[in-house]
């Protein structure tokens, strides 16, 4: 979309809005309803999401241990960053993880600039831009 098509949007919304009370815009929101979710791909939450994560583009490694864990980490950065860092929360969880054995430099706090990957846990998985260990 050109930057022109996104202002001609934007223009035409603003102009639909303006003068529109609070109330008319929640009764018009509310006639328009709500749609029902897609089915999951799965009966089991795992399965769907792995599911999912793939249907996308994403990848999926599995490891035995934290140490593979952590090498599959690496082997991903370094296949699509050429890199061996990445920034991750203050989790205890993650800072446990044995990083230095697989070469992995992790910095703990806020992304900044330039900084192209972060890390966080989440219970079904280890995901990031659709890869999960």
């Amino acid at each position: 979309m050109t930057s022109s098509a996104r202002s001609d949007i934007f223009a035409r919304l603003r102009e639909a809005a303006s003068g529109s009370s609070t109330g008319r815009i929640e009764l018009e929101r509310k006639a328009l309803g709500s749609a029902t979710g897609p089915a999951p791909p799965a009966r089991e939450t795992c399965q769907a999401f792995l599911t999912n994560v793939l249907g996308n583009q994403g990848s999926v490694d599995c490891a035995a241990d934290r140490s593979e864990a952590v090498k599959a980490v690496a082997d991903y950065l370094y296949r699509h960053f050429r890199s061996h860092r990445l920034v991750a929360g203050n989790d205890p969880r993650i800072a446990a993880m044995p990083w230095r054995d697989a070469g992995v430099l992790p910095r703990f706090g806020s992304l900044e600039d330039g900084e192209p990957v972060t890390l966080s846990y989440a219970r079904l998985g280890v995901v990031e831009m659709g890869a999960v260990v």
